[in-house]
């Protein structure tokens, strides 16, 4: 007897369904249609290149100015002259090199990468269109300009949104906001006061003169009394002083009489190895008429290096040292008294009590 024959709809004979073949089909038409849409996309924002493409293309060696602009902040210029970095907004003061040379690796190092968007509506939302930014840092060499780079709002910790002046596309860059920060104090070289201590072979105060050893093992005393000794762990101590001074902020160039460099409170002299002499001078800031009480217990101190054009405020801390490295500070204390062996009145026996007058009585 032969079986009827029956429609399967596509089973196969073991009774599993059969797997429709629209299903890769589709599959693989989504993944045409997304890669698609990424090379649009990349392509709408000249990103041809590969992924590890510079967002900025210039040469480092060419850079001779940077130029930062905040929204609502004075805008900062650096400029390489005579082979270093100064601020140009702060008369030409020397800049950190570090901090310029390591901005510089950072923006060298931004890629083209995945973008954020690529539209001119996101460029306003991102803030880094060419007239709604957040921030901009140009790149030049001279008076050309080599590279733009819009910086837009914070994307994350030390992150923000980024544009090149020449794409459209918007990326996420490794950009916090004291890189780029606009604030003079922020790129000033520490470190200009600094000498080497064992350049420094003469200090001269208004009290005591030192000079370095022969053998540059410790201090000489210039001019010393009979019993005077020099406390070398205190000279040492003076000698580092000067030879790492610091500031907080460079007050600019232009003398003034508040900064009351007229009436010194104290000045110095160091002697170096090469020959040069290098003059200081400190003083303390004139109380204007206006101050408070409060604000004058509080005292404010300028330092000018002779030769040099700026004028500097120095931390209190580091001044009020300064004043008082007297002669006296930098002696060993002399024994105290009966030190030798001489008596003092404490060893001295307690003098005799003087014998009481006896009373009158009737007898005397």
């Amino acid at each position: 007897m032969t079986e009827p024959v029956t429609a399967d709809h596509g089973r196969p004979r073991d009774g599993r369904p059969r797997p429709s073949p629209t299903v890769p089909i589709l599959a693989l038409v989504l993944a045409l249609q997304l890669g698609l849409a990424l090379v649009l996309s990349l392509g709408r924002g000249g990103l041809t290149a590969s992924p590890e493409t510079p967002l900025l293309a210039f040469e480092r060696t060419a850079i001779d100015r940077l130029h930062i602009e905040h929204t609502g902040a004075e805008p900062l210029t650096l400029e390489r002259r005579d082979g270093r970095w100064v601020i140009a907004d702060l008369e030409g003061f020397p800049a950190a090199e570090a901090k310029v040379d390591g901005l510089i690796e950072q923006l060298a190092g931004l890629r083209k990468r995945l973008p954020v968007a690529t539209s001119a509506e996101a460029q306003g939302r991102f803030k880094v269109a060419d007239e709604g930014f957040e921030g901009r840092l140009q790149i030049g060499q001279g008076e050309e300009t080599l590279a733009t780079l819009y910086l837009g709002d914070a994307a994350g910790f030390r992150r923000r949104y980024v544009r090149a002046g020449d794409d459209t596309a918007i990326y996420e860059a490794d950009l916090g906001p004291a890189d780029t920060t606009t604030r003079a104090d922020d790129w000033v070289d520490r470190a200009w006061l600094h000498q080497d201590l064992r350049d420094i072979q003469r200090i001269e105060l208004p009290e005591v003169t030192l000079a370095r050893a022969e053998d540059g093992d410790g201090w000489l005393l210039g001019e010393a009394s009979d019993g005077e000794q020099l406390d070398q762990r205190a000279a040492e101590d003076l000698a580092s002083e000067l030879a790492l001074l610091t500031f907080t902020r460079v007050l600019g160039t232009e003398p003034k009489a508040e900064y009351g460099q007229d009436t010194p409170v104290v000045e110095w002299r160091l002697a170096l190895a090469s020959g040069e002499t290098v003059g200081y001078r400190l003083s303390r800031f004139a109380k204007p008429d206006e101050q408070t009480e409060a604000d004058a217990a509080q005292a404010r101190y300028v330092l000018k290096v002779a030769e040099e054009p700026y004028f500097l405020e120095l931390p209190t801390y580091a001044a009020e040292r300064l004043i008082g490295a007297t002669r006296a500070s930098l002696l060993v204390p002399p024994p105290a008294a009966g030190g030798d062996g001489a008596s003092t009145t404490a060893d001295d026996p307690a003098p005799e009590p003087e014998a009481a007058e006896a009373p009158a009585t009737e007898t005397d």
